[in-house]
């Protein structure tokens, strides 16, 4: 089976995940629109290239920047939660992809193992698809709904986002690994555990929300309903004591009558009435606990001599839960109150209205006399302590507005102070006016963003191998890779011993050959042999004398069997430079040819010996060797002044052959060799 298909199928499950735990910026129907556009062209897109003649090794080692990566600016753009928010999806959806990938690789090594078949594969497909649908449906069932409807995590829930990321860092490390079974099977039920964890944990804290909602919310109806029947007490007392008190009423009244004194009469009578209509039932809108709140809040205010005036539309039943309503009205009623009592009598004055005519929305205005005006912070709050006019319960009324994703706008002149309120219930509105505060707290977390991205690139270094070769971006990304300072990745790890020489230009030409092994290595890797590869570069000291410095670098790299890689560094000590083959002989000189023939006859006598080399026998049809075959890097001298020619395993001959070695007698070089250079001059 094509390895792009089991890719492709986590891929197609965080997609989903992210899909359904979008909370929709725009119209469901552009969300959804949106998402199956980006979804199914990025996931098709792979699916062709990796059935075409791409390399599929690099293509996956691609996928997380070509796949997942556009998927997840997709949900930044498309989801208005708080980053936090976003941020545990993405995380989550990754936990969900690495199960079915670490699935996939027990199945290969349990079930699959050597013996692989068109019907082992078909039923690995079955099985990782049953997962994805399995491990989709738990999302959409118990978790999506409860996820979009309640604010579950804030910033205080950082500590969730840490602990995903370390976790899917280690299941991406054990999934590079070698074949340890037991191990990937540890793993991957810790992700599984995890998984249905953070399902059941989500759910028990809606749970525990939406309780504690509802215990604030029979509290207050309890208080409510305490201070109605408190004052249906003083009605009754009162109500004892005006009987009690009426036949004396009646006798002042008769004692009128006879004076026929009728202005002290209707005056007797009117201050009757008002200990009366002082405990009379206040309606105030069709809202039975409105009601409760607002007759003890506004009774004191007109104890207190301020004018009062109400309109009030709020029926029974709302989108907006009644125990928020009354907590906004609470605050915002209790601090005008406090604010008038403030001022001279005769100019206090109080104007409530609200309006939740639509279901679905309710807007609240408060206007009330102030003594003077009232600063503003840069959150649109009065700049004031708790205990001052106007701030003491502010900070919990914004909070309700913003889980509402209302609008909240406070005025202020010399002589008044207006707030107004508009929470929405049903299609909830994001306010356009983001607060200034957010910038800096958005700042401080670009550093945390950049080290977390330079720490997610460096648990994939396939794809950080891939981004290398990237013009003008490789040499950004280089700086970032910690393999520059050694590598270690799962089982696969490379390693490097050379030597540093006093001078600089041999330094930089002996860090460029491990460069070129560090991307022999890199090659290996990004195409996962087995799981395992490793690269040992050491170096030895061959001649160190007055006259020249011989330096061998080896670079051997295991991938399944091994590949050896050898230079040679020959420093001219009178100069202190790198010698060159073309160095070693007369600028007239054809030293090609004449190498070329020596080689070529030792390479006929090994053949002749049973060894084998390409262009002979059964390799015939391999490019043999030829003048061009001959490198400036592969060379040194021996303690007789002869030359030696080395190539690389599989340059000339199999690998099984090793590294070919030719020792080039002093005849051959005897008459071409430079004048007073390294080589001998004359045959012995």
């Amino acid at each position: 089976m094509n390895n792009i298909v089991y890719a492709v199928m986590p891929f197609f499950l965080f997609g989903f995940i992210c899909g359904v735990l979008t909370k929709e910026r725009f119209s469901k129907k552009a969300t959804r629109i949106a998402w199956a556009a980006v979804i199914a062209v990025v996931g098709i897109a792979h699916l062709a290239a990796g059935f075409s003649s791409l390399d599929n090794a690099l293509l996956l080692s691609w996928m997380p920047l070509s796949a997942y990566l556009p998927v997840i600016v997709a949900l930044f753009v498309l989801s208005k939660r708080n980053v936090v928010g976003n941020l545990f999806v993405v995380l989550f959806g990754l936990l969900a992809a690495l199960i079915v990938e670490l699935l996939e690789k027990l199945y290969q090594k349990w079930i699959m193992g050597a013996d692989a078949g068109i019907g082992k594969d078909v039923l690995c497909v079955v099985l990782l698809a049953a997962v994805c649908v399995l491990l989709g449906f738990v999302v959409f069932r118990f978790f999506r709904s409860i996820f979009l409807r309640e604010r579950v995590l804030d910033n205080g829930s950082w500590y969730i986002l840490v602990a995903l990321f370390f976790l899917i860092g280690l299941s991406l490390y054990q999934r590079d690994s070698l074949w340890n079974f037991s191990a990937i099977l540890l793993i991957l039920l810790a992700d599984i555990s995890v998984f249905f964890v953070i399902v059941g944990y989500i759910n028990a804290r809606c749970r525990s929300e939406k309780l504690k909602r509802e215990r604030e919310h029979i509290e207050r109806q309890i208080a409510a309903e305490r201070a109605e029947y408190k004052m249906t007490e003083q009605k009754l007392e009162l109500g004892r004591r005006y009987r009690h008190d009426m036949r004396h009423h009646f006798a002042a009244i008769k004692g009128l009558i006879r004076q026929g004194n009728i202005e002290k009469i209707g005056e007797y009578v009117d201050s009757l009435g008002v200990g009366l209509n002082s405990l009379e039932q206040r309606i105030y809108c069709k809202n039975a606990v409105v009601n409760a709140v607002l007759s003890a809040l506004l009774g004191r205010a007109e104890e207190l001599g301020i004018a009062v005036e109400t309109n009030l539309n709020i029926p029974e039943g709302t989108e907006i839960e009644n125990s928020d309503i009354c907590s906004v009205l609470s605050n915002v009623v209790e601090n005008a109150v406090e604010a008038c009592a403030a001022v001279a009598e005769g100019k206090r004055k109080l104007s409530v209205s609200a309006d939740c005519g639509a279901q679905n929305r309710l807007m609240l205005s408060v206007v009330n006399s102030a003594a003077g005006k009232v600063e503003l912070g840069s959150d649109g709050l009065p700049a004031v302590g708790r205990t001052e006019e106007h701030g003491y319960g502010l900070a919990s009324v914004k909070c309700i507005v913003d889980r509402y994703d209302g609008l909240m706008q406070c005025e202020s002149t010399e002589d008044s102070f207006s707030l107004r309120i508009v929470l929405f219930g049903g299609a909830k509105i994001r306010p356009k006016n983001r607060k200034k505060g957010r910038v800096p707290r958005a700042l401080a977390l670009v550093p945390v963003f950049l080290a977390a991205a330079i720490l997610t690139l460096n648990v994939m270094p396939a794809t950080v191998s891939a981004l290398e070769n990237v013009p003008f971006l490789g040499k950004a990304v280089r700086v970032i890779d910690f393999r520059n300072w050694g590598f270690g990745w799962g089982d696969s790890e490379i390693s490097a011993e050379y030597p540093v020489t006093d001078d600089g230009e041999v330094n930089k030409t002996i860090e460029e050959y491990i460069e070129e092994c560090r991307e022999r290595f890199e090659w290996y890797f990004a195409r996962k042999y087995e799981g395992y590869v490793a690269a040992d570069i050491g170096s030895e000291i061959l001649r160190s004398d007055g006259e020249m410095l011989i330096i061998s670098m080896e670079c051997t790299i295991n991938a399944g069997s091994s590949a050896v890689y050898r230079r040679y560094f020959v420093i001219d000590n009178s100069t202190g430079e790198i010698v060159s083959l073309s160095d070693l002989f007369r600028e007239d000189a054809d030293y090609g040819k004449a190498l070329s023939a020596e080689i070529t006859a030792q390479i006929a006598e090994r053949v002749a010996a049973g060894d084998f080399y390409f262009g002979y026998g059964i390799w015939e049809t391999e490019p043999g060797f030829g003048e061009e075959s001959l490198d400036d890097s592969s060379f040194y001298i021996d303690g007789a002044g002869r030359l030696v020619i080395v190539f690389n395993e599989g340059e000339i001959a199999p690998n099984a052959t090793g590294t070919p070695t030719f020792v080039i007698p002093a005849e051959v070089t005897a008459g071409i060799a430079a004048e007073g250079g390294l080589l001998m001059e004359t045959a012995p």
